[in-house]
Protein backbone atom coordinates (compact mmCIF):
# COMPACT_ATOMS: atom_id res chain seq x y z
CA UNK A 1 0.00 0.00 0.00
CA UNK A 2 1.28 3.46 -1.12
CA UNK A 3 2.92 5.83 1.73
CA UNK A 4 0.01 8.34 2.53
CA UNK A 5 -1.88 10.17 5.40
CA UNK A 6 -4.23 8.25 5.15
CA UNK A 7 -3.40 4.55 5.10
CA UNK A 8 -0.96 3.20 7.93
CA UNK A 9 2.92 3.15 7.80
CA UNK A 10 3.95 -0.28 7.16
CA UNK A 11 7.35 -2.13 7.09
CA UNK A 12 7.34 -3.21 4.05
CA UNK A 13 6.07 0.28 2.38
CA UNK A 14 9.47 1.58 3.24
CA UNK A 15 12.53 1.98 0.62
CA UNK A 16 14.47 5.30 2.74
CA UNK A 17 14.49 7.82 5.06
CA UNK A 18 15.66 10.93 4.02
CA UNK A 19 16.08 13.93 6.46
CA UNK A 20 14.54 17.10 5.79
CA UNK A 21 15.52 20.88 6.64
CA UNK A 22 18.44 21.50 8.97
CA UNK A 23 17.26 20.84 12.63
CA UNK A 24 17.14 17.45 12.76
CA UNK A 25 13.24 16.62 13.86
CA UNK A 26 11.42 16.44 10.16
CA UNK A 27 12.01 12.80 7.85
CA UNK A 28 11.22 12.06 4.55
CA UNK A 29 9.82 8.29 4.18
CA UNK A 30 9.99 7.28 0.12
CA UNK A 31 8.42 4.05 -1.08
CA UNK A 32 9.06 1.98 -3.93
CA UNK A 33 6.03 3.86 -6.35
CA UNK A 34 7.09 7.58 -5.82
CA UNK A 35 4.76 7.61 -2.81
CA UNK A 36 6.22 9.40 0.21
CA UNK A 37 5.31 10.59 3.74
CA UNK A 38 6.82 13.29 6.27
CA UNK A 39 7.43 12.03 9.78
CA UNK A 40 8.01 15.19 12.32
CA UNK A 41 8.80 15.12 16.49
CA UNK A 42 7.94 18.52 17.78
CA UNK A 43 8.43 17.35 21.72
CA UNK A 44 4.56 18.11 22.15
CA UNK A 45 2.26 16.57 23.87
CA UNK A 46 -0.83 14.67 22.22
CA UNK A 47 -3.71 16.72 24.03
CA UNK A 48 -1.53 19.60 22.78
CA UNK A 49 -1.72 18.26 19.04
CA UNK A 50 -5.20 17.39 19.29
CA UNK A 51 -6.01 20.50 20.61
CA UNK A 52 -4.89 22.53 17.41
CA UNK A 53 -6.00 19.60 15.15
CA UNK A 54 -9.44 21.45 14.59
CA UNK A 55 -7.88 24.96 14.38
CA UNK A 56 -5.64 24.17 11.84
CA UNK A 57 -7.90 21.71 9.48
CA UNK A 58 -10.37 24.69 9.41
CA UNK A 59 -8.14 26.93 7.47
CA UNK A 60 -5.63 24.60 5.68
CA UNK A 61 -6.87 20.40 5.82
CA UNK A 62 -4.06 19.74 3.48
CA UNK A 63 -2.00 20.83 6.30
CA UNK A 64 -3.64 18.04 8.60
CA UNK A 65 -1.53 16.30 11.26
CA UNK A 66 -1.62 12.49 12.56
CA UNK A 67 -0.46 11.30 15.66
CA UNK A 68 1.78 8.24 14.74
CA UNK A 69 0.74 4.59 16.10
CA UNK A 70 2.69 2.30 18.32
CA UNK A 71 2.15 -0.09 15.11
CA UNK A 72 3.40 2.48 13.00
CA UNK A 73 6.55 3.73 15.27
CA UNK A 74 7.48 -0.79 15.21
CA UNK A 75 7.70 -0.03 11.30
CA UNK A 76 10.21 2.45 11.22
CA UNK A 77 11.52 0.60 14.34
CA UNK A 78 11.81 -2.03 12.13
CA UNK A 79 13.14 -0.54 8.92
CA UNK A 80 16.03 1.15 11.25
CA UNK A 81 17.05 -2.30 12.80
CA UNK A 82 17.09 -3.95 8.82
CA UNK A 83 19.44 -0.81 7.61
CA UNK A 84 21.48 -0.86 10.77
CA UNK A 85 22.07 -4.46 9.77
CA UNK A 86 22.83 -4.31 6.34
CA UNK A 87 25.46 -1.35 7.23
CA UNK A 88 27.64 -4.01 9.19
CA UNK A 89 27.14 -5.96 6.82
CA UNK A 90 28.45 -3.44 4.33
CA UNK A 91 31.07 -2.71 6.53
CA UNK A 92 32.55 -6.02 6.84
CA UNK A 93 32.84 -6.37 3.42
CA UNK A 94 34.98 -2.56 3.43
CA UNK A 95 31.85 -0.60 1.75
CA UNK A 96 29.93 1.93 3.57
CA UNK A 97 26.38 2.64 4.13
CA UNK A 98 24.49 5.49 2.86
CA UNK A 99 25.94 8.47 4.88
CA UNK A 100 22.77 10.57 4.74
CA UNK A 101 20.53 8.15 5.40
CA UNK A 102 22.64 7.00 8.51
CA UNK A 103 22.44 10.42 9.97
CA UNK A 104 18.50 10.78 9.52
CA UNK A 105 18.19 7.29 11.20
CA UNK A 106 20.89 8.64 13.84
CA UNK A 107 18.96 11.59 14.37
CA UNK A 108 15.19 9.65 14.37
CA UNK A 109 16.81 7.57 17.25
CA UNK A 110 17.82 10.54 18.90
CA UNK A 111 14.42 12.28 18.92
CA UNK A 112 13.22 9.10 20.31
CA UNK A 113 15.18 8.70 23.06
CA UNK A 114 14.16 12.76 23.68
CA UNK A 115 10.49 11.54 23.12
CA UNK A 116 10.50 9.04 26.51
CA UNK A 117 12.08 11.78 28.09
CA UNK A 118 9.19 13.69 27.92
CA UNK A 119 6.95 11.01 28.12
CA UNK A 120 6.81 9.88 25.01
CA UNK A 121 5.85 13.31 23.38
CA UNK A 122 4.49 11.64 19.71
CA UNK A 123 5.91 11.68 16.38
CA UNK A 124 3.37 12.81 13.65
CA UNK A 125 2.88 12.70 9.94
CA UNK A 126 1.62 14.90 6.86
CA UNK A 127 1.52 15.18 3.29
CA UNK A 128 4.60 15.94 1.95
CA UNK A 129 4.84 19.67 -0.09
CA UNK A 130 7.21 21.44 -1.54
CA UNK A 131 8.61 24.35 0.82
CA UNK A 132 10.63 27.39 0.98
CA UNK A 133 10.64 29.46 4.22
CA UNK A 134 11.22 33.26 4.55
CA UNK A 135 14.41 32.78 5.98
CA UNK A 136 15.86 30.85 3.19
CA UNK A 137 14.71 32.90 0.80
CA UNK A 138 16.08 36.23 2.57
CA UNK A 139 19.86 34.97 2.81
CA UNK A 140 19.52 34.02 -0.47
CA UNK A 141 18.76 37.54 -1.58
CA UNK A 142 21.60 38.51 0.53
CA UNK A 143 23.86 36.68 -1.91
CA UNK A 144 22.50 38.24 -4.62
CA UNK A 145 19.78 36.06 -5.64
CA UNK A 146 16.78 38.16 -6.23
CA UNK A 147 14.38 35.25 -7.20
CA UNK A 148 13.36 33.60 -4.09
CA UNK A 149 11.95 36.37 -2.00
CA UNK A 150 10.31 38.27 -5.08
CA UNK A 151 8.71 34.79 -5.52
CA UNK A 152 7.30 35.16 -1.56
CA UNK A 153 6.35 39.05 -2.41
CA UNK A 154 4.17 37.71 -5.17
CA UNK A 155 2.52 35.26 -3.44
CA UNK A 156 1.76 37.17 -0.47
CA UNK A 157 0.14 39.62 -3.04
CA UNK A 158 -1.58 37.42 -5.53
CA UNK A 159 -5.62 37.61 -4.74
CA UNK A 160 -6.22 35.33 -1.51
CA UNK A 161 -2.39 35.16 -0.41
CA UNK A 162 -2.56 38.17 1.95
CA UNK A 163 -5.89 37.02 3.48
CA UNK A 164 -4.28 33.49 3.61
CA UNK A 165 -0.93 34.55 5.94
CA UNK A 166 -4.22 36.48 8.47
CA UNK A 167 -5.97 32.80 8.62
CA UNK A 168 -2.63 31.45 9.44
CA UNK A 169 -1.78 34.00 12.42
CA UNK A 170 -5.43 33.45 13.09
CA UNK A 171 -4.74 30.08 14.18
CA UNK A 172 -1.54 30.91 15.78
CA UNK A 173 -3.65 33.20 17.91
CA UNK A 174 -6.25 30.70 19.13
CA UNK A 175 -3.30 27.75 19.70
CA UNK A 176 -0.83 30.12 21.55
CA UNK A 177 1.50 29.93 18.69
CA UNK A 178 4.29 32.68 19.51
CA UNK A 179 7.00 31.31 16.78
CA UNK A 180 5.86 33.38 13.94
CA UNK A 181 4.00 36.66 14.33
CA UNK A 182 3.14 37.91 17.52
CA UNK A 183 1.49 40.68 19.12
CA UNK A 184 3.23 43.24 20.77
CA UNK A 185 0.00 44.84 22.63
CA UNK A 186 1.23 48.64 20.91
CA UNK A 187 4.56 48.61 22.09
CA UNK A 188 6.19 50.23 19.03
CA UNK A 189 9.73 48.69 20.53
CA UNK A 190 11.47 46.87 17.51
CA UNK A 191 13.78 43.45 18.86
CA UNK A 192 16.44 42.07 17.16
CA UNK A 193 16.17 39.00 15.11
CA UNK A 194 18.65 36.76 13.80
CA UNK A 195 18.40 34.50 10.79
CA UNK A 196 22.28 32.83 10.93
CA UNK A 197 23.94 36.11 11.32
CA UNK A 198 22.35 38.44 9.28
CA UNK A 199 19.89 40.73 12.01
CA UNK A 200 16.08 42.08 11.50
CA UNK A 201 14.75 44.37 13.01
CA UNK A 202 10.94 43.62 13.75
CA UNK A 203 7.78 44.63 15.95
CA UNK A 204 6.17 41.34 15.68
CA UNK A 205 7.74 38.31 13.67
CA UNK A 206 9.81 36.22 16.19
CA UNK A 207 10.67 33.45 13.83
CA UNK A 208 11.28 34.40 9.80
CA UNK A 209 11.83 30.58 8.88
CA UNK A 210 8.13 29.74 9.77
CA UNK A 211 6.58 31.68 7.43
CA UNK A 212 6.48 29.28 4.21
CA UNK A 213 5.48 29.24 0.96
CA UNK A 214 4.86 26.17 -0.30
CA UNK A 215 3.91 24.26 -3.97
CA UNK A 216 0.82 21.83 -4.02
CA UNK A 217 1.16 20.49 -7.50
CA UNK A 218 -2.10 23.06 -7.85
CA UNK A 219 -0.24 26.05 -7.80
CA UNK A 220 1.83 27.87 -5.21
CA UNK A 221 0.31 29.86 -1.63
CA UNK A 222 1.18 31.24 1.76
CA UNK A 223 2.19 27.86 3.66
CA UNK A 224 0.14 26.72 6.39
CA UNK A 225 2.73 24.52 8.19
CA UNK A 226 4.61 24.29 11.75
CA UNK A 227 1.48 25.20 14.06
CA UNK A 228 2.27 23.24 17.27
CA UNK A 229 2.92 24.81 20.11
CA UNK A 230 3.65 23.05 24.03
CA UNK A 231 1.32 23.56 26.14
CA UNK A 232 -1.73 24.24 24.42
CA UNK A 233 -5.20 22.51 25.98
CA UNK A 234 -8.19 24.11 24.79
CA UNK A 235 -10.22 22.06 27.60
CA UNK A 236 -8.43 23.90 30.01
CA UNK A 237 -10.58 26.85 31.60
CA UNK A 238 -9.05 30.23 29.63
CA UNK A 239 -8.85 31.71 32.98
CA UNK A 240 -6.52 28.93 34.19
CA UNK A 241 -4.29 29.18 31.06
CA UNK A 242 -4.27 32.85 31.37
CA UNK A 243 -3.37 33.00 34.94
CA UNK A 244 -0.12 31.17 34.49
CA UNK A 245 0.99 31.95 30.65
CA UNK A 246 -0.33 35.40 30.08
CA UNK A 247 -2.99 36.94 28.05
CA UNK A 248 -4.52 34.39 25.49
CA UNK A 249 -3.91 35.28 21.95
CA UNK A 250 -7.89 35.19 20.62
CA UNK A 251 -8.21 38.08 22.91
CA UNK A 252 -6.60 39.95 20.08
CA UNK A 253 -8.77 38.71 17.19
CA UNK A 254 -12.10 39.87 19.22
CA UNK A 255 -10.31 43.36 19.53
CA UNK A 256 -10.66 45.81 15.94
CA UNK A 257 -8.40 48.44 16.86
CA UNK A 258 -5.40 45.97 18.26
CA UNK A 259 -5.71 43.54 15.36
CA UNK A 260 -5.54 46.08 12.87
CA UNK A 261 -2.45 47.24 14.53
CA UNK A 262 -1.17 43.87 14.81
CA UNK A 263 -1.45 43.75 11.11
CA UNK A 264 -0.02 46.73 10.28
CA UNK A 265 3.04 45.36 12.44
CA UNK A 266 3.00 42.22 10.18
CA UNK A 267 3.17 44.51 7.43
CA UNK A 268 5.90 46.59 8.91
CA UNK A 269 8.18 43.25 9.42
CA UNK A 270 7.69 41.84 6.43
CA UNK A 271 8.78 44.82 4.35
CA UNK A 272 11.76 44.42 5.93
CA UNK A 273 12.61 41.21 5.09
CA UNK A 274 11.10 41.21 1.76
CA UNK A 275 13.03 44.92 0.67
CA UNK A 276 16.52 44.06 2.53
CA UNK A 277 18.25 46.39 0.46
CA UNK A 278 15.75 49.35 1.00
CA UNK A 279 17.42 52.76 1.41
CA UNK A 280 16.74 54.55 5.15
CA UNK A 281 14.30 57.22 3.77
CA UNK A 282 12.95 54.97 0.13
CA UNK A 283 9.04 55.28 0.42
CA UNK A 284 8.99 52.32 -2.03
CA UNK A 285 7.22 49.47 -0.74
CA UNK A 286 6.71 45.60 -1.94
CA UNK A 287 3.41 44.67 -0.42
CA UNK A 288 0.68 46.45 -1.88
CA UNK A 289 -1.22 49.62 -0.04
CA UNK A 290 -4.19 47.57 1.35
CA UNK A 291 -1.85 44.43 2.94
CA UNK A 292 -2.56 45.62 6.59
CA UNK A 293 -6.61 45.38 5.93
CA UNK A 294 -5.88 42.42 3.38
CA UNK A 295 -3.81 40.36 6.39
CA UNK A 296 -7.03 41.99 9.20
CA UNK A 297 -9.77 40.80 7.16
CA UNK A 298 -8.06 37.30 7.16
CA UNK A 299 -7.66 37.44 10.79
CA UNK A 300 -11.79 38.02 10.88
CA UNK A 301 -12.40 35.19 8.05
CA UNK A 302 -10.08 32.45 10.27
CA UNK A 303 -11.19 32.88 13.38
CA UNK A 304 -15.15 32.30 11.77
CA UNK A 305 -13.72 29.25 10.54
CA UNK A 306 -12.24 28.07 13.25
CA UNK A 307 -15.65 28.83 15.42
CA UNK A 308 -17.61 27.11 13.15
CA UNK A 309 -14.88 24.13 13.34
CA UNK A 310 -15.47 24.27 17.03
CA UNK A 311 -19.26 23.54 16.76
CA UNK A 312 -19.20 21.02 14.37
CA UNK A 313 -16.57 18.94 17.00
CA UNK A 314 -18.26 20.29 20.12
CA UNK A 315 -22.25 20.11 19.58
CA UNK A 316 -24.58 19.80 21.14
CA UNK A 317 -23.15 18.07 24.69
CA UNK A 318 -19.38 17.67 24.05
CA UNK A 319 -18.44 21.26 24.97
CA UNK A 320 -15.37 21.37 28.18
CA UNK A 321 -15.18 24.57 29.82
CA UNK A 322 -12.24 25.73 27.77
CA UNK A 323 -13.18 25.19 24.41
CA UNK A 324 -16.66 26.53 25.56
CA UNK A 325 -14.36 29.96 26.46
CA UNK A 326 -12.58 30.46 23.61
CA UNK A 327 -15.64 30.23 21.40
CA UNK A 328 -17.30 32.54 23.01
CA UNK A 329 -14.33 35.09 22.57
CA UNK A 330 -14.68 33.86 18.82
CA UNK A 331 -18.08 34.84 18.60
CA UNK A 332 -17.38 38.12 19.22
CA UNK A 333 -14.98 38.98 16.72
CA UNK A 334 -16.43 41.15 13.82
Amino acid sequence: MPLSLYSPIVLADIQEIKELGTHGNVWLLKGFDQDKIVVKWEGAEAVTIKSANPAIKAIAPSAKLKILSPEEMNAIDQYILNFEEFAREYQALGMAPSAPEQKAIDNFKDKKRRARNLGNAPFLKMEPVNVMDLAEAYLNRLEGNKGDLRAFTATLNATGGLERLGKIIAVDLFIQNEDRFWPGNGNPTVKPVGVEGATIQTRCLNNVGNVFRIDTGNGVEVGALDFIYHGFDINKPLADCERVGGEWGGRVLADKRRREGFAKDVVHDLEHVLNPRKGRFSLKTKLKPDAASRIASGMVQGAALIRDKLQLKYNPNRWTQGATDRHLILCQVR
